[in-house]
């Protein structure tokens, strides 16, 4: 039987419209145990955000994201559901939002 995340993520594949957004991010562990990243934002919907960052994160993990717009900020909580590594150190992530702020 599917899970409640696979299936808000067939969900949001058919129905639910994801629009390119390039903006700065920054991602703290919600219990503050590693340091916090850097990166930008490439694309995101009301469920989710895709995210390319200067460190790794591990899937499942359980993430406070603050998106910098300008002078404003907005911050969600989510959990990293896929994680790709890359040979610099990188990474580029998939997070399913669990609360907007």
């Amino acid at each position: 039987m599917p899970s409640s995340h696979d299936r808000i993520s067939a969900l949001e594949r058919r129905i639910v419209r994801r629009y390119l957004v390039h903006r700065p991010v920054i991602i703290r562990a919600v219990d503050r145990s590693s340091p916090e990243l850097k990166g930008y934002s490439t694309d995101g919907s009301a469920f989710g955000l895709s995210l390319r960052l200067d460190g790794e994160v591990a899937p499942g993990s359980q993430i406070e994201i603050t998106l910098l717009l300008g002078t404003e900020e907005l911050t969600c909580n989510g959990i990293a559901i896929r994680t790709e590594a890359s040979k610099d150190g990188s990474s580029a992530i998939a997070v399913m939002i669990d609360k907007w702020k």
